[in-house]
């Protein structure tokens, strides 16, 4: 954002539109990491294991996305 904000500072452009944008899924994309939350260390991960998980997480389903776009702002009216 700061590349955005200096660009409209120093006069670059004219102005800039920022489109607020939302991401929002039925299930949780991240890991579990409930182990590390209760103290215990942190497996070490093997390569055979990062493929495994990944392999796992493609074949999950995850129900629905929902993409939600805000309406556009100028940040011109904020300087």
């Amino acid at each position: 954002m700061s590349i955005v904000v200096d660009t409209l500072i120093k006069k670059n452009v004219e102005d800039i539109l920022v489109v607020p944008v939302n991401f929002s899924y039925d299930r949780l994309l991240e890991g579990n990491y409930i182990r590390e939350q209760l103290g215990q260390p942190k497996v070490n991960e093997s390569f055979a294991s990062a493929a495994l998980g990944l392999w796992n997480s493609l074949q999950t389903k995850y129900g629905n996305a929902r993409v939600d776009f805000g309406h556009p702002f100028s940040m011109r009216v904020s300087f």
